[in-house]
């Protein structure tokens, strides 16, 4: 303990905590969230150990260059948290390894089946990120309306990815799939001609079962969306002469300087 005098009284404060030159001093949460990543860490380690040991002991005598590179950076990556407590470049360099490794072990296995011990670790892995990169997401606990959007032929985004979303939030869920791919789905301009879109009221668990029962109507789904929209809003108002308010003051033109930040 130390003491602040002040103008009048005498108050009692915990001193803070001191560290090494060159390291940060962390919030018992940010220390909370290394210790977990340092553990995540450790268990990855053993699994790629696991892995090997796993797959030599059945004949398959795959390559050891990858989980020892992986195993040999970790360490190093736990040194130096060790050193200087610096827990986002700790998480970023970590993290990036436990999400890479089992594809580039995948990878070099060449084919699933043989790899299934790797997409398992890959299933894993994000659990790490979930706890040390900031709160974790529940998104079943979100009540409210949702519109989820799909492109039918959409090579980045499978819509049949973009329709589990329909099975994880809580609140009533409506899915348009759209006749295009990535781009089009999104900018689908009311005038382009040959756009159609599908629309199914209920939400079947499956994707495929959704689409069967499915609606295709032309145009684009735009429209579908402001009547949605509309159904959901109030009473519409005029707009406001000027931007800002007396509590919202207007600061700067759009978009803003943070863009350059």
């Amino acid at each position: 303990m130390r003491d602040i005098k002040g103008d009048s009284s005498v108050r009692s404060v915990p001193a803070r905590e001191t560290s090494r030159p060159g390291t940060q001093v962390l919030t018992p949460e940010e220390k909370l969230s290394g210790d977990m990543l340092m553990l995540t860490t450790g268990f990855m380690m053993c699994a790629a150990a696991l892995w090997l040991a796993v797959y030599w002991s059945m004949g398959y005598q795959y390559s050891t260059a990858i989980p020892l590179v992986f195993q040999g950076l970790s360490v190093l990556t736990i040194g130096l948290w060790w050193k200087f407590k610096r827990l986002y470049g700790f998480a970023v360099l970590q993290l990036g390894l436990i999400l890479f490794t089992p594809f580039a072990m995948q990878w070099s296995i060449g084919n699933f089946v043989n790899a299934s011990g790797v997409s398992l670790w890959g299933l894993m892995a994000p659990v790490g990120a979930v706890t040390v990169l900031g709160t974790p997401i529940d998104v079943s606990r979100i009540t409210t309306d949702t519109y989820v959007v799909g492109g039918l032929t959409d090579h980045i985004t499978p819509w049949q990815t973009c329709y589990r979303t329909t099975q994880m939030v809580s609140g009533h869920t409506q899915f348009v799939l759209c006749s295009s791919g990535h781009i089009q789905t999104v900018v689908a301009d009311p005038t382009h001609r040959g756009l159609g879109y599908f629309v199914n009221p209920e939400i079947p668990p499956s994707a495929d079962d959704w689409l069967k029962a499915a609606e295709r109507h032309e145009g684009s789904w735009w429209e579908h969306w402001v009547r949605w929209l509309a159904e959901r809003s109030g009473e519409q108002r005029a707009a406001p002469q000027a931007l800002g308010s007396t509590r919202f003051a207007l600061r700067e033109p759009a978009p803003g300087t943070y863009i350059y930040s």
